[in-house]
């Protein structure tokens, strides 16, 4: 990656990091800067009640189960449970930061939008030695089963738009 694309793939990191958070009207903006830059040619139409009704399904709760759980702990865990030892392991990487992850965050340490936020920061703060460990360790193994999910069950294009998002910028990454 180029000195000068820096800010570029933090940025992008960022705005997925919001994507994938409990949607509110920024979300179109966000989505519709990063479609833009990505250089993509989408079509979106939903409004905000029938994206959270779909961020729901998708990400929170559905019966008999959750169909795309964003979680790196389900996907690395052998017993599909949240928690555990990956996420204890990504919490210890987290410290060799000099980080803490806030209880204040509203969502659990391994959910996407937290490492997507992690990888925005780590590119911004150019530790790239750190960030290969990361992605190679805690979330290349597990992303694109998500992506693969988040592709097979979206009804509306917004979630497998920024699934597809997230694949483009893990192949800049190399």
């Amino acid at each position: 990656m180029e000195e000068g694309n820096v800010p570029l793939l933090a940025m992008c990191y960022g705005l997925l990091s919001d994507l994938f958070f409990y949607p509110d009207f920024s979300v179109f903006k966000k989505f519709n800067r990063l479609v833009t830059f990505m250089g993509l040619r989408v079509s979106f139409k939903a409004d905000l009640e029938k994206l959270q009704c779909e961020y729901t399904r998708l990400f929170v709760t559905n019966f008999p189960s959750i169909p795309c759980p964003p979680y790196g702990s389900f996907y690395m865990n052998d017993d599909g449970l949240l928690g555990g030892r990956y996420t204890i392991e990504f919490m210890s990487f987290i410290k060799t930061l000099g980080l803490e992850f806030s209880d204040s965050y509203p969502e659990a340490p391994d959910h996407v939008s937290a490492q997507l936020e992690l990888l925005e920061w780590m590119t911004r703060e150019k530790l790239f030695e750190e960030k290969r460990f990361f992605l190679n360790r805690f979330f290349l193994p597990w992303i694109f089963k998500f992506t693969e999910r988040v592709k097979e069950n979206d009804t509306t294009g917004f979630y497998r738009t920024s699934a597809e998002m997230v694949e483009s910028l893990m192949a800049l990454e190399g």
